[in-house]
């Protein structure tokens, strides 16, 4: 069982950190107006972009990773309600192996507030780089209003690149987008390029025995010949918001699919007077 929030939810690049700015998120609701609300959003938009997994964990010294997690793995948890914020709800089940996707929900009913979304990872080689082509998006709904987000990519293809061969000081680029319903968007591109670092591998070049990649080999067979029914989420081949919105910037593709929460939270969820609470589990 994780130790952290960061454990927690930690295995999706993106969901690891969508909320733990706790004190943003709630307050998007207070703004008044669309153009003060906008700028909330973008707000708590960019202060989740230091803990991306391609950030440095300062405590440990190291770079933090997304988990290519067991199909069905679910992680529950909320943020209590503190400084009249709210009580925040966490929902995060993994929905796919093979590409790895991530669905989640997070929601603020007293504000109001709902962030569903998904993400997944498409890894690809080219000339000495490595390509991470990020399918994914969330929407946050207030109200009526819609925000569209696109979690890296921005308004161009959602490609990243390593470039140059894999080693220690390999480079690493990023730029994402929002926009909304109301007609405001941002489009946040990062100018710099990231050091990032990567231990692995045996010094001849083969896979020990306890390398990851062999074991995810062993985890991805027995996934294939499970049929895993998805708990809390329905998958759509189209978004109608997305394909709205997306227009507003252009984005590319113009469709993307979407996971629907089914708005079936589970009961069992622990409480805790202090602190952040979670429960996960391998679901079966």
């Amino acid at each position: 069982m994780a130790e952290s929030l960061q454990d927690a939810i930690h295995h999706g690049s993106w969901s690891s950190f969508l909320r733990l700015r706790s004190d943003l998120f709630p307050v998007i609701a207070d703004a008044k107006g669309n153009e003060a609300r906008a700028l909330a959003v973008l707000r708590w938009f960019i202060s989740m972009l230091k803990d991306q997994y391609t950030s440095r964990n300062e405590s440990m010294g190291s770079e933090q990773i997304p988990l290519n997690s067991a199909l069905g793995e679910l992680f529950y948890g909320y943020w209590p309600d503190q400084n009249n914020r709210g009580r925040t709800t966490l929902l995060v089940e993994q929905v796919s192996h093979h590409p790895p996707i991530t669905a989640y929900v997070i929601e603020n009913k007293s504000k109001g507030l709902k962030l569903v979304g998904h993400n997944a990872q498409k890894i690809s080689f080219s000339s000495g780089s490595i390509i991470v082509r990020q399918i994914e998006h969330a929407t946050l709904s207030i109200g009526d209003t819609k925000y569209l987000i696109t979690l890296l990519g921005g308004s161009t293809p959602k490609e990243q690149v390593v470039e140059g061969l894999w080693h220690e000081r390999s480079k690493f680029t990023k730029g994402p987008h929002a926009s909304s319903s109301t007609g405001d968007f941002h489009d946040v591109v990062s100018k710099s390029k990231e050091i990032i670092t990567a231990v692995g591998g045996e010094k001849d070049g083969s896979q020990g025995e306890y390398e990851t990649r062999r074991l995810w080999n062993l985890v991805a067979k027995a996934a294939e010949e499970r049929k895993s029914q998805l708990k809390h989420f329905k998958k759509y081949e189209l978004d109608p918001i997305y394909e709205k919105l997306g227009k507003l910037a252009r984005l590319t593709p113009p469709e993307e699919d979407y996971y629907e929460f089914l708005a079936n939270w589970p009961e069992s969820l622990r409480v805790r007077e202090n602190g952040f609470n979670w429960i996960c589990w391998l679901h079966t």
